[in-house]
């Protein structure tokens, strides 16, 4: 299970009853060894650590999503650069899989995935965030895909459910897509459904974007990927595409851009003096 829960804006006297509140339902229909990575902030982590443990599930581990969101010269308080995720399981027989995830070793500080911030041209380009969230002109609090997936990727298989109780505008739903799990989501903010179902109408399938770097396909596996993702969510950057499929080195994927492009797969284009912007060519009818 993935919980992005509201907090904003919910009254801070009533915040701790609605967060025993949804963690007890959510709790009463997780299977035994399952998961639940709940996405906190600073203020609201302790209740929702409270609540989890009220609940009767144990606490594995707390992860820093180093994002660098607010990283912005300040003068009277210092600023938050991080989010804690929490981990919460039912009981044992967990699945922590690194592996499958991208990650060398199983860390509790990620540090290689921004926050995104929405392009006023392009709903499906993300940038790192600069400024406030609600500048973006998506869902305020969307979190990236690459986060979302990872967390899927650690402690889910292929067919594997994964509940998301706040569906937001679609990430968790779309990961579970592209990796092939089954998903069940909640929202109810109507408003959103629109967008929850543009993004799974466009998005494929993509086998299992965080092969692990030892496998003998993976240049294989890597440059199917990359064309399958620019077909469904193109044109990208060098840096977008990077931290979609997981693979923090940019040469590699830049190397492999310029076989696709020579291959007549793909175009690029020039955006400024260390940017790209690479997307799939189009055949002509």
């Amino acid at each position: 299970m993935i919980a992005d829960p509201p907090y904003g804006d919910i009254a801070s006297d009533k915040h701790e009853q609605f967060t025993r509140a949804w963690i007890s339902k959510c709790c009463s229909v997780l299977n035994p060894g399952a998961s639940m990575y709940v996405l906190a902030s600073v203020k609201t982590q302790s209740s929702i650590f409270l609540a989890c443990e009220a609940a009767g599930l144990t606490h594995v581990n707390t992860i820093i999503w180093r994002h660098g969101r607010h990283a912005h010269p300040a003068t009277k308080r210092m600023q938050g650069s991080y989010d804690p995720i929490l981990l919460f399981v039912n009981g044992e027989g967990y699945t922590l899989d690194h592996g499958r995830a991208g990650l060398k070793s199983l860390v509790d500080v990620w540090d290689d995935i921004p926050y995104l911030r929405w392009n006023n041209a392009e709903r499906n380009m993300f940038y790192e965030m600069t400024g406030g969230a609600r500048s973006c002109n998506g869902h305020p609090h969307q979190k990236p895909l690459a986060l979302i997936r990872r967390l899927i990727l650690l402690s889910s298989k292929p067919g594997d459910l994964v509940l998301d109780p706040f569906t937001g505008s679609g990430t968790t739903a779309v990961a579970c897509l592209q990796c092939s799990r089954a998903f069940i989501g909640f929202e109810k903010d109507l408003a959103w459904t629109s967008t929850i179902k543009t993004r799974l109408e466009s998005t494929a399938p993509l086998d299992d974007l965080m092969v692990p770097r030892r496998a003998r396909n993976y240049q294989k596996t890597l440059l199917q990927n990359l064309e399958a993702l620019l077909q469904s969510d193109g044109p990208l950057t060098t840096r977008d595409l990077s931290t979609r499929l997981g693979e923090p080195d940019r040469g590699k994927i830049r190397k492999y851009l310029q076989r696709l492009a020579k291959s007549g797969k793909v175009s690029a284009q020039s955006i400024g003096k260390t940017q790209t912007l690479w997307s799939v060519v189009k055949k002509q009818e």
